[in-house]
This record gives C-alpha cells, structure tokens and sequence, in this order.
C-alpha cells in the first residue's frame, strides 16, 4: 500500500458468555490508524465484572491500554475510540468478578 493509498474500513463482530472470563480474538491493524470498539451486554441484576482493551504487536503477548470500565448494570453499553493507532493487533477482554449470566455482543471497526 502507497501513502495516499487507505485501507478499506474494517469491522469485526464478537459475541460473549458473561458466565466467565474471556478474550475476544486479536484483530489485526495493520494500514489503520483509528478505530473505536464497542461493547453492548445484557445480565442479571447484581452482577460484576470489568472490560477492557488489550494491545499487542505479535497477537501472542498483550497488553492492557488502559480505560478498564467496571460493569455494574444489567444492560448498558461503552465504546472505547482508538487513534494514533501503533499496534498490530487489538481485543476486548472480559474478567468475571462474581457469577452470573448474560450476554455481549462486541463490535470493532477500523478506518484508515
């Protein structure tokens, strides 16, 4: 890919089990230079548990970039904007703090 040459936009969709711990995918991004994850879950009343972004450049060894977010409702959403984008690949990761059930469905897109 030339400079004036961009990437076409790039999205990839997950979804989650919030019974347990988990990581979704690397997805790589490489040719982008800002994106913006987000994160829609729905569960029981009472549950916790935190999210967050991890970035790595081998998709091996990760990397927490910060803004961990604490899930305290039984439905809500939070969007993560990534920019100046210097990492090769980039996940969500989920920690369950106490047991309960539901769901997230997690959306990445990236721009170039």
């Amino acid at each position: 890919m030339t400079f004036l040459e961009r990437a076409e936009p790039k999205t990839a969709k997950f979804s989650g089990d919030l019974s347990s711990s988990f990581e979704t995918s690397g997805v790589g991004c490489v040719d982008f230079n800002r994106g913006m994850i987000s994160a829609t879950w729905l569960g029981n009343d009472g549950f916790s548990g935190t999210m967050e972004i991890e970035i790595s450049q081998d998709n091996i060894n990760w990397n927490s970039l910060g803004g961990k977010i604490t899930l305290s409702n039984a439905a809500d959403c939070q969007s993560w904007i990534l920019t100046e984008i210097s990492y090769r690949f980039v996940r969500l990761k989920y920690t369950q703090d106490t047991a309960t059930t539901g769901t997230v469905a997690i959306v990445v897109d990236l721009i170039g």
